[in-house]
């Protein structure tokens, strides 16, 4: 579909995107385009839900468009508020912040989230560090239609001079979450409602207008407001715990973060993929599968089983990470997966267990899964100290979600005769206490 031709784009959750002129300037671009051969949901279609075809595409087109709406409101809203300044700032920003909002996932690896780990792993970058890279060096043409590169890099890192520009599209309440809550849950098939006009109409700008650098994204002070943001949460919280989360395609995602390592291990050319993020930023779902199918051992294993959705590994261990579960937790291990560093953690403890029971390297996957928690949201009330009121002391429900850690195993299929559950169970809790 080319964009200059049509300027409308159906949509199956905002119904019609009208795409800005500056769009279709960067629309057949490479990185534009190999957004349309990512998976949003990765080795989920694969997995467990085969309607989850959509693309970081699709999500990007409703992250810009959400973008759009949000500030057109902001700006009217600030407008008859008092707060001229903050107006002014949106309306001349309004242009950056949708861009920010179609390429914040533009420096994403295949399959997604999939393979963030290994990719940060061997390039020492995170995907929103290859996004400003890619949109400093490949889309400098957005200039010559009103875009500063500057500050949509900014936004998409969230280091913007006025928080509550790029809280906009990265930030605890961004349009980002909105369109993948939305566009996720309808693809998998789970019924969720939550009325995005309606809860988009409570977001204010908090703070003095005649500073705007300590201005920030929150909500009005209503029940309308509060209890609109209380659904959003649970079903961000649901969402984690039922899609993005559910087991049997997360264990096909540690398969292919533990495929991809060793592949770069025993290939030179994936290697120097992987560790070039000009290359790196190259690859697509099917590209990535079809090169580990070259790569025997693990690496070809791993596709196999991807595509055959045969030999995946089993669940053999399963704990919350509490005093009430584990005997000990030493200081170290607790120092190691936080705030994020559960992943490294994942793998060290993967790599010693596999040691210990003298398996193959890559046959025990360990998985430490956090539960997610919001970050601080603020809503339009000041406490004693002059400081603007979280949103979850206005409410118990935002309160009671807390963050909670389980640690999984999972084991290669030829190991479940050989290993039994009090052997790893045994392996795994004595490596978590001497960390």
């Amino acid at each position: 579909m080319y964009l200059v031709h049509t300027h409308r784009i159906p949509d199956p959750i905002y119904g019609m995107i009208r795409p800005p002129p500056w769009l279709t300037a960067i629309e057949t671009s490479t990185p534009v385009r190999r957004m349309t051969l990512i998976r949003q949901l990765g080795l989920k279609a694969y997995i467990d839900f085969p309607g989850a075809i959509h693309t970081r595409f699709s999500h990007a087109l409703g992250v810009m468009e959400l973008a759009g709406r949000l500030a057109d409101l902001l700006i009217a809203r600030l407008a008859t508020e008092g707060k001229p300044k903050a107006a002014s700032n949106l309306h001349d920003n309004r242009n950056n912040i949708m861009a920010a909002g179609f390429l914040h996932d533009i420096g994403h690896g295949p399959f997604s989230h999939a393979v963030d780990f290994p990719l940060n792993k061997l390039t020492s970058k995170t995907h929103e560090e290859i996004s400003t890279r890619i949109i400093s060096e490949e889309l400098k043409e957005l200039e010559h239609h009103g875009i500063s590169i500057e500050s949509v890099n900014r936004i998409v890192s969230a280091q913007h001079w006025f928080p509550f520009v790029s809280s906009i599209v990265n930030g605890p309440l961004d349009v980002d979450k909105l369109d993948y809550l939305l566009r996720d849950s309808h693809h998998v098939g789970l019924k969720y409602a939550l009325d995005i006009e309606n809860f988009i109409e409570g977001y204010t700008v908090l703070g003095d207008d005649k500073d705007l650098s300590k201005s920030e994204l929150g909500l009005e002070n209503t029940p309308e407001a509060i209890t609109s943001a209380e659904i959003f949460l649970t079903i961000w919280k649901g969402m984690y715990d039922l899609v993005y989360h559910v087991e049997n395609s997360r264990i096909a995602e540690k398969m292919l973060e533990r495929a991809i390592l060793a592949g770069c291990a025993d290939d030179n050319d994936l290697r120097g993929t992987f560790e070039n993020p000009e290359k790196a930023t190259q690859l697509y779902d099917e590209k990535l599968l079809e090169i580990l199918q070259q790569i025997k051992g693990f690496p070809q294993d791993t596709a196999a089983a991807i595509l055959s959705k045969r030999g995946l590994f089993v669940k053999t261990y399963d704990k919350e990470l509490s005093v009430e579960q584990f005997p000990v937790i030493s200081q170290g291990f607790l120092e190691a997966i936080r705030p994020t560093g559960a992943s490294e953690a994942s793998f060290t403890l993967s790599k010693r267990t596999c040691e210990t029971l003298k398996t193959e390297q890559n046959h025990i996957i360990c998985d430490l899964v956090k539960s997610r928690v919001p970050h601080s949201i603020h809503v339009d009330e000041i406490d004693s100290q002059g400081d603007p009121i979280e949103l979850k002391s206005k409410s118990s429900i935002i309160g009671a979600i807390k963050e909670k850690i389980r640690l999984k195993a999972y084991i290669h299929p030829s190991l479940q005769k050989k290993i039994d559950e009090a052997t790893l169970s045994k392996t795994i809790e004595g490596l978590v206490a001497s960390w």
